[in-house]
């Protein structure tokens, strides 16, 4: 895991999602290169119907250098 990840981060992270319980799908959307990492997004759900697009991205070691999950907005 890149530096920047520490087990504080991915604690903060696991916290905000836990809540929601286990993705009933995990739909993968696209990847990014940008300044040498390369960005994965995916569209979670939720059994209580919430969505969240899923960014991770892996640096050049391949290790993981970013997580943000951002909910989907209503169309």
């Amino acid at each position: 895991m890149n530096a920047l990840m520490t087990d504080e981060l991915i604690g903060k992270f696991a916290a905000q999602l836990g809540p929601l319980g286990a993705p009933t799908a995990f739909v993968p959307l696209g990847q990014q290169a940008a300044d040498g990492s390369m960005a994965y997004v995916f569209l979670m759900t939720f059994a209580d119907k919430t969505q969240l697009h899923w960014i991770f991205s892996l640096d050049k070691a391949g290790k993981i250098s970013g997580l943000y999950a951002k909910p989907v907005e209503a169309q």
